[in-house]
């Protein structure tokens, strides 16, 4: 906009102060701008009461006891493990390695006689071929004692093995001439295929079943997959078959004294001594078996072990039976005797020293696997167990029950 100077009558912004042409000036305005008013300070509002929180009390689960550090029978437990094992296990091995090289020299010597083994060529040929299956069984033992461990695959060999060597066994006995052993051989027939039954049902796949189990809240759809070990319990019922008919079978074959001069087979303590050992086959799959049975419980693993203990500890006392016999006859007097049976002689009275060490030490590994396992029972029926604790669902709490 413009104003006017009254003066000179000149046009002047309507901002101007002063007349740009005569300097006249201009009076100011005299209205005041308005006061801002004052908004008034708002009101607080009274506090509000909360409403009440429902919440679902927190269950109380126990912590587990402050881990301690190992006791004097936990150390006890792994020097037992890790070093009285190792040597029972080798010492084992090296004792069943010298007896069959024992048996198989002995079996080879009626070759060496000037008139040879005469009509008992084929008896003595057969034997010298379970020694050797007899060999290759103690090479795998003294591999298993060196380890410590005892997988699927070695067991399958074995068991093959051990079928092998009472099948030839049971050869020998029915062509020995003039004599009958045909009961004694057809059950170790008998008892080797039922070994080998078992051995092959132990390498089957188990057969399996979904077992359904009582929902609970937090779990309100659980399904728990078990394992029926039909397989399983199969293979172990064959195989302590086979171990009676092989123990009913080899005791028949201990009535050979001597054939042409050359003893066929162990003497009546050898036996005693072995025999235990056989026992201890049918103790070890009763209590695999078992074992079996009682895998859903706490005590299961310990019973199981105690069983296997007490088999172990009866093939070790077989083992002191065996060793203790030989050393009781003093040093074998192998003059006069042919270089061959001589080294049998001396290799059947150093596995003999060997077999007494390892019955020792088998004998004090078992009892204190049996104290360690009892002593986990004991532990078990002593200690109380919490459930752990629920995982709360997507939102929040668990729900009440």
């Amino acid at each position: 906009m413009t104003k006017y100077c009254p003066r000179c009558g000149t046009p002047n912004p309507d901002d101007a102060l002063f007349c740009a042409k005569c300097g006249y000036q201009f009076p100011q305005s005299t209205t005041t701008p308005s006061p801002t008013p004052i908004q008034p300070a708002p009101q607080s509002l009274p506090p509000q009461p909360m409403p009440p929180i429902t919440q679902q009390p927190t269950p109380y689960y126990p912590l587990p006891p402050y881990p301690q550090g190992p006791s004097s029978l936990d150390k006890f437990t792994n020097y037992n493990r890790k070093y009285l094992s190792l040597i029972a296990g080798i010492f084992t091995g090296l004792e069943i390695l010298l007896f069959a090289i024992f048996f198989m020299l002995f079996f080879i010597s009626p070759f060496t006689f000037p008139r040879g083994a005469g009509p008992y060529s084929g008896v003595f040929g057969t034997l010298v071929g379970a020694s050797a299956i007899y060999l290759i069984i103690a090479i795998f033992v003294l591999i298993i004692g060196i380890k410590r461990s005892f997988s699927g695959s070695f067991s399958f060999v074995l068991g093959i093995l051990a079928f092998l060597y009472f099948l030839l066994i049971a050869v020998a006995l029915f062509i020995i001439p003039h004599t009958s052993f045909v009961s004694e051989g057809v059950e170790l027939i008998i008892g080797s295929v039922f070994l080998l039954i078992a051995v092959i049902m132990g390498r089957s796949q188990p057969q399996t079943s979904t077992v359904y189990y009582q929902p609970t809240p937090y779990t309100p759809y659980p399904v728990q997959t078990s394992t029926l070990p039909v397989s399983g319990i199969i293979a172990y019922v064959f195989g302590i078959v086979a171990a009676v008919l092989t123990y009913i079978g080899l005791g028949g074959a201990t009535s050979i004294s001597s054939l042409n001069g050359v003893p066929l087979a162990l003497t009546g303590v050898f036996y005693f001594g072995t025999s235990l050992g056989i026992v201890a086959g049918i103790i070890a799959p009763i209590g695999l078996m078992i074992g079996l049975f009682m895998s859903k419980s706490k005590f299961g693993k310990s019973i199981r072990d105690i069983i296997l203990a007490v088999a172990l500890l009866i093939f070790g006392v077989g083992q002191m039976i065996v060793g203790g016999n030989i050393l009781s006859n003093g040093l074998p007097n192998t003059s006069g005797l042919p270089g061959i049976i001589a080294g049998a002689v001396d290799t059947a009275y150093v596995g003999g020293i060997l077999d007494l060490i390892a019955g020792i030490f088998v004998l004090l590994v078992s009892i204190f696997l049996i104290v360690e396992d009892t002593m986990a029972i004991t532990r078990e029926v002593r200690t109380t167990y919490y459930p752990p604790p629920p995982s709360s669902p997507a939102g929040g709490m668990p729900p009440s029950t």
